[in-house]
């Protein structure tokens, strides 16, 4: 026997939470896009020297950023759900063969 263990339930713990940071993060992006900054905001000082077409397209890889890693947390938390399911449901059906075969 290994000396692996896995415990379904802090697997499934940990899932809750990834989905969580997945949530959180998901709403930094919707904010983030949610209130862009105008171009206007910079100025002609601004506008001369590329500052707003920079901070747009600043904006615009963070927010494609926050968008993969929310669908990367996302994948994560529901991978490690099924992996808690598939263990957790592993361990009752042992549980319940070792009761039929006689054992407690």
């Amino acid at each position: 026997m290994s000396g692996v263990r896995i415990d379904p339930d802090w697997i499934a713990s940990y899932a809750k939470t990834v989905s969580r940071s997945s949530e959180e993060l998901g709403s930094a992006r919707d904010a983030l896009k949610g209130a862009p900054l105008p171009a206007d905001a910079f100025g002609q000082l601004g506008h001369n020297t590329g500052a707003d077409s920079a901070y747009a397209q600043a904006a615009q890889t963070l927010s494609d950023q926050l968008s993969r890693a929310v669908d990367a947390l996302t994948a994560a938390a529901e991978g490690l759900a099924k992996t808690a399911d598939h263990y957790g449901s592993h361990d009752q059906d042992v549980a319940a063969l070792l009761k039929k075969a006689g054992g407690k």
